[in-house]
């Protein structure tokens, strides 16, 4: 009865020493989460605005360069209206699957808005993201299923033609 007893003592114990442990993994888990795109896995707006300052401080600081790659989803729309939300969704999936797997792995991608996307890439001057958006652009006209993937992109980096996050996001947009 005694070791019965101590053992319905300890047990709760034991639960509550771990309970922390969990919380803050919880915690970290959902705060990972509250980053990411649920429907491309790519990191969200707001992740994307925090790595962009990230990386324009650490210009600022140490002048490592940094480009960007906006892309863009063309006929989005159009595949919404004449195929659906679903075909439109997968579309999107599979634009971030293709971005995923172009990027190198230092590039951060992530999903921006309805049909756009961007991908940092630290330590890199305008030309090596025009590779990057080249082997993009030769795996989106694979396409899937014999399809192309149509979109339009635009590339700025820092120092070349930008200093701050205004003029690096309108240049790669323009």
């Amino acid at each position: 009865l005694t070791v019965w007893m101590t053992r319905q003592i300890l047990r709760p114990a034991e639960e509550l020493e771990r309970s922390p442990n969990d919380m803050e993994q919880m915690n970290e888990s959902a705060g990972e989460e509250s980053l990411r795109d649920a429907l491309t896995g790519l990191g969200n707006h707001r992740a994307f605005q925090e790595e962009l300052d990230r990386e324009l401080e650490w210009y600022q600081r140490y002048q490592v360069p940094v480009a960007l790659l906006l892309i863009d989803l063309d006929d989005l729309k159009l595949v919404n209206d004449s195929k659906g939300h679903a075909a439109g969704d997968e579309l999107l999936r599979d634009m971030g699957r293709l971005v995923r797997e172009v990027a190198r792995y230092a590039d951060r991608a992530f999903r921006i808005g309805g049909d756009e996307f961007a991908v940092l890439m630290p330590h890199t001057d305008a030309e090596g993201a025009v590779q990057v958006a080249n082997r993009l652009l030769e795996r989106a006209l694979q396409g899937r299923d014999g399809r192309p993937i149509p979109f339009s992109g635009g590339i700025s980096a820092c120092p070349q033609y930008a200093t701050t996050r205004t003029q690096l996001y309108a240049q790669a947009e323009a």
